[in-house]
Order: C-alpha cells, then structure tokens, then sequence
C-alpha cells in the first residue's frame, strides 16, 4: 500500500489552531485557523505560509535580490475559511488520485462521524474522489451543511453522514 502522509521532504505530522492575526509588513490578516507541524529534527515548530495567505498579494520573485515581493490584492481583507471536519489528511504518494484519513480531531464532526484515521475517502457526496479532487476537497470541508463521505476501511466500503460546523 502506498504511503500517504508524505510531504517534500519526509512524512508529516499536523496540528490546528486558532490565530488571531498575523502581521506580515504593515498588513494584519485574520483571526484564522492554522496548521503547523512540529518538528524537532529541525530545530522546533516548522509553518508554511500558505495558499490563503500568500492569494491576498499578488507574489513577485526577485531572484536577483533574493526577495520575495508581496502587494496586497483586492482579496486581502477576505475573511479566511474555518475548517469544518477535523479531518486531517493527505493524497498518496505517487498517486495524487487517492486520499488518505491521517488523523481525526477528537470531539470534530467527523470523528462524531465515525471516520477513523486509517481510512481511504473514495467518494465525497457520490463523487468518486478521482473526479472531485484534493481542492474540491478543502472547499468542502470549510462550508457550513452535512456531507457524506465513503470510506474504504480494512477492504469494505461505508457511507458515514458528516454534520460540518465549524472546528476552532
């Protein structure tokens, strides 16, 4: 079976919380959710700026000047999308078509759910995971309503009806 979980440079273990801002520069954003992962071969707790935060700017490389160059854009003052699953997952190795169930938050509506870590999501609201996507994905996860989810557990398929609200 294929690893899941595995990120540039190794396996990965994440955390969520709540943030109630950051200052890059002059700009404040949030409050916000979070994920980090801690690691401590690399001397402590390791963040991405991610997707949500780096869409606000429009990103200039200067590889010249080793800088990075961020101007703000219309969607700065969004307000950042509040995960709704405790799901915390990743896409197979070498097989970006399969996505795998890492860990569940205790307490979250997918462990009320019953999904397990463990578990293969194969279909979102019947759509087999091949045509919805790891995108698709997250933005479900972050709207408000129920979803259901099949999962492949020990070689057997099961619906499991997630109630989503949000998780921080």
């Amino acid at each position: 079976m294929p690893r899941p979980g595995v990120a540039i440079g190794g396996g990965t273990q994440g955390y969520l919380t709540r943030l109630p801002s950051l200052a890059i520069g002059p700009y404040v954003l949030g409050p916000m959710a979070i994920g980090y992962g801690a690691d401590t071969s690399r001397g402590g707790d390791a963040g991405t700026i991610g997707a949500e935060i780096l869409r606000r700017f429009t990103v200039t490389f200067d590889y010249a000047r080793h800088r990075l160059l961020l101007e703000p854009n219309p969607a700065l003052h969004d307000d950042f999308p509040i995960e709704s699953s405790g799901l915390f997952g990743a896409t197979f190795e070498g097989d970006f078509q399969r996505f795998a169930v890492l860990n569940v938050a205790p307490g979250s509506p997918a462990a009320s759910a019953g999904v397990l870590a463990g578990d293969e999501i194969v279909a979102i609201d019947g759509t087999p995971f091949t045509q919805y996507g790891l995108p698709r994905l997250y933005a479900r996860v972050h709207q408000p309503g129920s979803m259901r989810l099949t999962v492949r557990r020990e070689g057997a398929e099961k619906s499991l009806d997630v109630a989503l609200h949000p998780v921080l």
